[in-house]
């Protein structure tokens, strides 16, 4: 526990709520449909499992979700569009070629937005108006300060502040820091402090990543990964570092789950015991391949944060609670 006086350690739970914006660039609707619907399936069980166990739980929302069709999509298009060299990661130009045969479960999510909102402890947050990708070759500082003013627009609608956000694939510059501070959003989630999970270098390295991630998430290559309070809140936005990605169930690694389970509770259990931050994060679509094994591994994992809570006085905060905690 810690000491007299300091923050208590905490547990944080974020999600990337995309759908099909996510993986327009790489994935077919057709291949990626079954995927997505599982995942639009599973957060409701998602939410009732954080209200069972007491866990305020971060939702990082594509703002295109917050729509209810073609036609709100048109209503909030913003003035100037990203203009990707690479025009797969379009989502304007994906949505002009589908010429109004709009696939609605996989593009739109309003009452799933709305359901998340009106869940206690759970934050709706921004992962950009359009899934823009501020290292994309093409785009610019004043293309993405206009998709940031569109997500809070579009957030507003709904009564939803945006005060947090995780930027796409976890990729940013410093001057998208500077944006997001004007628009009055105080955090965001950044990347741990380690060689594996600093998202660059080439493919070369990036592959080579990939593969100690995948070890690592079953055998303790790197420590556990959790963060200091200090210093999160002093200048806005916070930094709050992801911990773990909760990798999707998958028939080869069945037999590893327990493995997996056990070094997400030792992590959590070194930030409860030395008042640091654990940050776990998932997409939805990642339980949309075995939605009832994903959700009682999740289960799992909360069901560690509330014994931690009780032993220990562990706290799970949202990434806007974490902020306030931080500067307070």
């Amino acid at each position: 526990m810690s000491a007299a006086g300091q923050l208590p350690g905490a547990f944080m739970f974020s999600m990337d709520f995309e759908l099909y914006w996510g993986v327009l660039h790489n994935r077919s609707l057709d291949d990626y449909r079954d995927r997505l619907l599982g995942g639009r399936e599973a957060i409701p069980k998602i939410l009732a499992l954080a209200e069972r166990y007491g866990v305020h739980a971060t939702w990082a929302t594509v703002g295109f979700l917050f729509l209810d069709g073609l036609e709100d999509f048109e209503r909030f298009r913003p003035a100037m569009e990203p203009s990707y060299s690479d025009h797969r990661y379009s989502p304007y130009d994906f949505v002009d070629r589908l010429e109004g045969r709009i696939p609605h479960e996989l593009l739109f999510a309003r009452e799933l937005v709305k359901q998340i909102a009106a869940t206690p402890g759970q934050e709706v947050a921004t992962h950009t108006y359009s899934h823009f990708d501020c290292q994309a070759e093409g785009v610019s500082l004043a293309e993405f300060d206009a998709d940031i003013a569109a997500a809070c627009e579009v957030g507003l609608e709904l009564r939803i502040e945006t005060q947090s956000i995780v930027f796409p694939r976890n990729q940013f510059l410093p001057a998208n820091l500077e944006v997001i501070r004007s628009h009055g959003i105080r955090a965001f989630r950044g990347n741990p402090d380690h060689w594996a999970y600093n998202f660059s270098g080439g493919a070369h390295a990036e592959s080579r990543c990939r593969r100690f991630r995948m070890l690592d998430a079953h055998i303790d290559l790197s420590g556990p990964l959790t963060s200091e309070w200090s210093g999160r809140g002093a200048e806005p936005p916070a930094d709050l570092p992801a911990s773990w990605f909760l990798r999707p169930e998958r028939p080869g690694l069945a037999p590893l789950r327990w493995m997996r389970l056990r070094r997400i509770k030792r992590a959590m259990d070194h930030a409860a015991r030395t008042g640091t931050v654990f940050h776990l994060w998932a997409h939805p679509h990642n339980f949309g391949g075995d939605v009832e094994r994903s959700t009682w591994f999740l289960g799992e994992v909360f069901k560690h944060y509330e014994h931690l809570r009780e032993r220990e006085g562990m706290r799970s905060m949202s990434m806007g609670e974490a902020s306030e905690a931080a500067r307070g």
